[in-house]
């Protein structure tokens, strides 16, 4: 789930919805009314894996603050690209050990 921080981030958190989309992975951004608080809790109660946090200066870095389910602190502010091969090695790593080389 992605959730922008505040409206002006609703064009980012779409960008990094349709960016982890185009990789294959399914996602959602959450672009309604409500607090930030209220969107991270919608999340976790629907149990997503990862909930992806942007506002301002995550759109400058080009990164999401990364939260993840069972967690309870957020593992931080990364790249988007770096979060995307974090992703995607676990996939690459099973498809390997099936004698199955997947390309993403």
């Amino acid at each position: 789930m992605v959730i922008p921080v505040s409206d002006d981030a609703f064009e980012y958190a779409t960008y990094v919805k349709e960016t982890l989309h185009a990789r294959g992975f399914h996602v959602e951004a959450n672009l309604g009314d409500g607090t930030l608080n209220k969107k991270v809790r919608e999340a976790q109660v629907a149990q997503f894996n990862y909930i992806l946090v942007v506002g301002k200066d995550e759109e400058e870095q080009l990164a999401v603050n990364v939260r993840v389910r069972g967690q309870k602190r957020p593992l931080g502010t990364k790249g988007l690209q770096e979060f995307l091969e974090e992703l995607e090695e676990p996939k690459t790593a099973c498809s390997r050990r099936r004698g199955v080389v997947l390309v993403v």
